[in-house]
């Protein structure tokens, strides 16, 4: 019983505060591998991973094509279109008509034509209205008074407020304005991002008057989806679409698609080319 005694007074193992038997096999940690893991994580484990983090493909397969230059109109009226094409356009006094118009992004251009005070033969674009979704901008050019004759007023509204010299919308759309006067220009520029168009009323040294209408600059930076509308909408698909433009243009009218008897002249007439 004393031997019994004897025992149970000491620890009943020494080895939990010495380290693990220091035999040959023992000396180093018996399982080295466990705080190192399988496969390291720093590297990977098939090097087709090293391209997750890069684009599959950096180019379209099909590319859209750039936007088409800008057409314009100018005179009684005439055109250039998105194709190079050239017409002319004269509508009947009065009415409004569609240059350019599209579902997406949600926009349509329209002009109106108005007979010529000084040559009543002829037609000429004296107001403009620009809607994009909800937002509506109108240009019109309004008679002289009678204390500036000759002086045709530039006016510019948002949504029917009238546009100062300058106003920037709460959507972005930003409309310059500069009231023509003798030896000024008279002009309005709309600056929708994906659509800018400039209405431009000329001052006429040879008349020392300004123009009772205005020219039209129109550059669609961003590609509208197709189909579009209006006098431009076929000149603007066929830009698009890279159709060659047909020596027989087919010019609108009043009355549809009316096909012209032969291109007209690549040269550009100015207003001092205009009938007297």
């Amino acid at each position: 019983m004393a031997a019994l005694s004897l025992a149970a007074s000491k620890p009943l193992s020494t080895t939990t505060s010495q380290p693990l038997p220091t035999s040959p096999e023992t000396s180093e940690p018996i399982a080295t591998a466990a705080p190192q893991p399988l496969a390291t994580a720093s590297q990977p484990l098939a090097a087709p991973a090293t391209t997750a983090t890069e684009p599959l493909s950096t180019a379209a397969p099909h590319p859209s094509p750039p936007p088409p230059p800008p057409p314009r109109g100018w005179g009684d009226p005439h055109f250039d279109g998105f194709d190079g094409s050239r017409f002319d356009f004269h509508g009947v006094p009065g009415n409004w008509y569609e240059l350019l118009g599209s579902k997406q992004p949600s926009m349509s251009l329209k002009t109106q034509v108005q007979r010529s005070v000084r040559l009543p033969q002829y037609t000429y674009m004296r107001a403009f209205e620009l809607r994009i979704n909800t937002t509506v901008i109108g240009v019109q050019l309004l008679e002289p008074l009678p204390s500036k004759p000759g002086i045709w007023r530039v006016v510019a509204t948002a949504n029917g407020v009238p546009v100062g010299s300058s106003l920037t919308l709460s959507n972005g759309i930003k409309i310059d304005r500069v009231a023509g006067d003798i030896g000024k220009f008279g002009t309005v520029k709309i600056d929708a991002g994906f659509i800018f168009v400039s209405c431009i009323q000329k001052w006429r040294p040879d008349r020392r008057e300004l123009a009772e209408f205005y020219d039209v600059n129109i550059a669609v930076r961003n590609l509208l989806r197709l189909p579009v509308t209006g006098i431009l909408g076929s000149s603007y698909e066929n830009a698009v679409r890279g159709l060659p433009v047909s020596a027989q243009a087919a010019a609108p009218t009043a009355n549809g698609l009316a096909p012209l008897p032969a291109p007209l002249e690549a040269k550009s007439r100015s207003d001092d080319e205009l009938p007297a």
